[in-house]
């Protein structure tokens, strides 16, 4: 990464130290530490720029929150740095945690709450890939490109796509903006606390309750199995802050075994597509799957 360029084109003062933070295959992220302050500095490797104008509607929506601080360079919150997509943001201090208290796991709830009441009814009339919106079609696209490309563990995607469509959510349900990945690797704790809620890149309008059924699959999932409890401290913090309807109630059942469901789908589509690794596919069948088979 050329300094020169980038202070140039920032507009931060003197970089100090560019550090790339280790993330996933989605983006790639630098440390600035500049002479005006320390940043993150976000370029996208595959994002149309519809869905990263989203993506900022969502952040500028959430201002005040513990999310990240967009900052406008050249008067705009999305620039090019050569040919890609790129926002920055103040750098937030915190790390990701690998055991959370119940008072911890309650605070993820209750933000979660926090940023739907934001969310709610918040929509997008521009064309934008919505991970999983998943259409009939979309499925029947996903599921033959999984089996042309010859995947480990096609015995389980007939049984995967059949639950899939079974478990639909009701489109009556109340919806908004989605963030669709609270897991431990997007979110970061400072002394003790939330300080950071990351990565919106794939956020998506939809049903605010597939959001809380995320949150349950990744933090109620352990050792292949699933916990009872932790679902329902969950639950209860979130609807201590953002009141579940009747019908949310109804579907929460659902709305859990959807978020199972089609987080495996579209990793067997993004194994054969070769953008995640085999070592994640590995987990997501080995433990996510025995997770959700548990929960069944």
């Amino acid at each position: 990464m050329d300094k020169k360029l980038l202070e140039k084109t920032l507009g931060i003062g003197r970089i100090l130290s560019i550090q790339q933070f280790n993330t996933g295959f989605q983006n790639i992220i630098y440390k600035v530490k500049s002479t005006k302050g320390t940043y993150c500095l976000r370029i996208y490797q595959r994002r149309e720029k519809n869905h990263i104008e989203f993506e900022i509607k969502v952040l500028n929506k959430l201002k005040g929150l513990p999310v990240p601080s967009l900052q406008k360079v050249k008067g705009q919150f999305m620039f090019k740095i050569g040919n890609k997509w790129a926002i920055m943001y103040k750098f937030i201090e915190g790390k990701h945690l690998k055991r959370f208290t119940t008072k911890q796991l309650e605070e993820c709830a209750s933000t979660l709450a926090k940023m739907h009441k934001r969310l709610h009814g918040l929509s997008w009339n521009k064309p934008m890939f919505q991970i999983y919106r998943l259409s009939d079609n979309e499925i029947r696209k996903y599921a033959k490109v999984s089996k042309n490309a010859k995947l480990k563990y096609l015995k389980f995607l007939p049984s995967i796509t059949k639950q899939l469509r079974a478990n639909k959510l009701n489109k009556k349900l109340a919806r908004g903006a989605l963030h669709v990945d609270i897991s431990a690797r997007n979110i970061l704790f400072h002394k003790a606390k939330i300080s950071a809620i990351l990565d919106f890149d794939n956020s998506h309008p939809g049903p605010l309750i597939l959001d809380l059924g995320k949150l349950i699959m990744f933090f109620a999932s352990e050792n292949r199995k699933f916990n009872k409890n932790k679902a329902m401290i969950l639950i209860n913090a979130y609807n201590k802050t953002r009141k579940l309807s009747k019908l949310e109630l109804l579907e929460l059942d659902k709305a859990i075994r959807f978020a199972f469901l089609s987080h495996i789908f579209m990793d067997y589509y993004m194994s054969a597509l070769k953008i995640t690794t085999q070592k994640y596919f590995d987990w997501i069948i080995n433990d996510l799957y025995a997770s959700y088979r548990d929960f069944l």
